[in-house]
């Protein structure tokens, strides 16, 4: 299982090194490599090349399911949709470099996740909150 492990976070750790050369955002670096070996680790085999679809499809099921690390609930849409994201952009680059002959991802589709339309303040509502403050600073 260690040799499983190490293996997978050198997959991570040269993802992370593509995806900084691609200019990602710091942030980015940072998320997508983790979430890359969150799923990793979450396979029973050992090479990339023996994952398909359905794994993936397995994994996104696992996420919906799976509480929070920190807090109560389970994981937001948006939080699983990024875990979706870095698999897409790593099986393209796996693709793309030949280390496999068939995207497994490229078939499947995923809900995108919903977002709360924003509730924009009325010139008066601002007039309002900018009395409110005292300073120009608050």
């Amino acid at each position: 299982m260690q040799e499983k492990n190490n293996s997978f976070a050198h997959i991570a750790g040269q993802f992370k090194i593509h995806i900084e050369r691609l200019g990602y955002s710091r942030g980015s670096i940072k998320m997508l490599p983790r979430l890359l070996k969150d799923f990793l680790e979450h396979q029973p085999h050992h090479q990339i090349e023996n994952i398909i679809a359905a794994d993936i499809v397995r994994y996104h099921e696992h996420l919906k399911e799976r509480p929070r690390k920190r807090g109560a609930g389970g994981l937001s849409e948006s939080y699983i949709n990024h875990h979706i994201y870095s698999l897409k952009v790593f099986f393209t680059w796996q693709q793309e470099k030949g280390a496999i002959t068939e995207n497994p991802i490229s078939i499947l589709e995923f809900k995108a996740p919903t977002s709360q339309p924003r509730e924009i303040l009325t010139p008066q509502e601002i007039k309002i909150l900018y009395n409110a403050c005292e300073t120009l600073k608050e």
